[in-house]
């Protein structure tokens, strides 16, 4: 697989998938974050109708990076997003899928291990939401790492 290029503005990319190496949201603080083609999120109850990834500034980023996904597969995404998630450094707290899911127990492994690493380097919380609770194996790792949030419960 292509190594992750880093951006102009210390971001990591590869096709469908951007990891930000820092945001600064009044909200949640200073985070790193995630953000996958919506390909992945075969579980959501939004999907064809308006959702937080779909509007706004946050629905252009994923319009784009739905159009570089277009012919891959969740499997490649994960993977894709686990190698840009070893980029960061770990020292601030990680929030993975602004946009994007981990549809299957395969990607939620994937993920999961990236995320895991993630923690490991600087004892940074890592956590995402999910909409696939109901299809993925809690064996998998989506919820056997703390880091995974049930989404639609």
């Amino acid at each position: 697989m292509k190594k992750p290029t880093r951006n102009t503005g210390g971001n990591w990319t590869l096709p469908g998938v951007v990891v930000v190496r820092k945001v600064k949201n009044a909200k949640t603080g200073p985070m790193a974050c995630s953000w996958v083609a919506r390909s992945t999120c075969r579980q959501c109850p939004f999907t064809g109708s308006p959702c937080y990834g779909s509007s706004g500034n946050c629905g252009l980023h994923a319009r784009r990076l739905d159009e570089q996904a277009k012919r891959s597969s969740a499997i490649t995404l994960a993977r894709r997003e686990a190698a840009c998630i070893d980029m960061l450094p770990g020292t601030i707290p990680f929030r993975g899928h602004i946009v994007g899911d981990c549809p299957t127990d395969e990607t939620a492994r994937i993920v999961s291990a990236a995320m895991e690493r993630y923690m490991a380097k600087h004892d940074q919380p890592a956590y995402l939401y999910t909409h696939s609770w109901r299809t993925v194996a809690r064996v998998s790792g989506q919820y056997q790492c703390p880091c995974f949030v049930r989404n639609g419960a």
